[in-house]
């Protein structure tokens, strides 16, 4: 299905498109969201620093977010043509950087202005890289422990950080304990980060493990939220934004390349019904996300992008339950039926169903593993090695 664009964001797209293949190379785009060597990663993480410098030098890096505070001027169609463009492609838009998709919103909203002339020429300029951790609830895995004595203020524990590239310069913890709601601002340049993913992923995010021993922090880089309604505002930033959400237009792409490898191989009873399913449920996302986010306002979009990624989770799971069938389906080939996810019969669908259930509630509930480490641990549980 295409959409037709009002003539001004028509124009922006032609200038915008025009923009991303004078950077980007379509094999360079491939590579952003699979497995690739050391030297291509590195390689890749370059471009994408060139990327957002250039999208800043454009003035285009405030694309979604409060237009009069950052100083852009882009409208609610041209903030759909960068997400549709670049989700097309599942290249990262600014709003992927933690500091313009989470950190701007919350300090512009709930911060006092000493903070936000602290926080914010930073990130408008692209000059500091920061990263998002919570320590908020079950998320405390880490127990991290904020400590106020005579001498100072003092962190210790673990948090795990999610943030572009190897490290960032500044970490928002968002941190709860005994009744006290704070937002932690921590420089990092004296910390060690321990990586747990090193993929760009899907999200074109890193999760490090972020370790303090006794950190001693400024009174100044922690500012408590004392109203239960800032708090909620706090977490719906955390939680509705652009860091996690994927474009359905990048699933329509995934779900033709699916496609097109099952098309290789024998025909397998069901397969097309499921793949017809999920791709009026694409089409119609596609319509969902033009209108709602086109004719939304800034306040607005927490909202719409809680519910585009609701949807979008579950569209999400379905394709990648199709993506495990079909590959374990031929590590038992000569089996008449599909394989299941509640009632497997053989060692080989347990240890796919068993995988499968636990990568998808570790992916969606903590996002600490991206896609293409979904789909090789699979593949390793069920011997297959990497697929696709």
């Amino acid at each position: 299905m295409n959409l037709t664009l009002p003539p001004g964001a028509s124009a922006f797209r032609k200038t915008l498109v025009a923009f991303i293949e004078q950077h980007w190379s379509e094999s360079e785009l491939a590579d952003l969201s699979r497995p690739v060597s050391p030297n291509r990663k590195l390689f890749l993480q370059k471009k994408l620093d060139e990327w957002y410098n250039k999208i800043f030098d454009e003035d285009w890096g405030s694309a979604g977010l409060n237009e009069y505070l950052l100083g852009g001027n882009l409208g609610s169609m041209q903030w759909y043509v960068w997400v549709s463009e670049c989700g097309s492609r599942n290249l990262p838009s600014p709003l992927k950087l933690p500091g313009v998709g989470i950190v701007a919103p919350i300090v512009l909203a709930l911060g006092s202005d000493k903070l936000i002339k602290a926080v914010l020429p930073g990130i408008r300029n692209n000059e500091v890289a920061w990263g998002l951790a919570f320590s908020v609830g079950w998320q405390n895995q880490g127990n991290l422990k904020l400590k106020t004595s005579p001498s100072g203020i003092f962190l210790s524990g673990r948090v795990v950080v999610a943030h572009m590239g190897e490290k960032s310069d500044w970490v928002l913890i968002i941190h709860s304990e005994d009744g006290a709601r704070n937002l932690l601002f921590v420089e990092t340049s004296r910390l060690s980060f321990e990586s747990l993913s090193d993929d760009v992923g899907l999200a074109f995010t890193s999760f490090s493990e972020l370790v303090f021993d006794g950190e001693r922090i400024d009174e100044q880089q922690v500012f408590e939220i004392s109203s239960a309604p800032d708090w909620e505002k706090v977490l719906d930033y955390s939680i509705n934004n652009y860091l996690f959400y994927q474009s359905p237009l990048y699933l329509r792409q995934e779900t033709k390349k699916l496609k097109d490898l099952y098309r290789l191989g024998e025909e397998i009873e069901g397969i097309d019904r499921r793949f017809s399913e999920i791709e009026i449920e694409i089409e119609a996302l596609v319509v969902s996300e033009i209108r709602m986010m086109s004719k939304s306002k800034t306040i607005e979009r927490g909202l719409v992008i809680g519910q585009l990624s609701s949807r979008i989770t579950d569209l999400l799971i379905e394709f990648q339950q199709l993506e495990v069938d079909l590959a374990a389906y031929n590590v038992v080939a000569g089996e008449s039926s599909l394989l299941t996810h509640n009632e497997p019969e053989s060692s080989k669908k347990d240890a796919a169903h068993l995988v499968n259930k636990m990568l998808y509630i570790n992916t969606w509930s903590e996002g600490l593993m991206s896609r293409s480490s979904i789909r090789d641990h699979l593949a390793g549980e069920v011997g297959m090695g990497r697929y696709f």
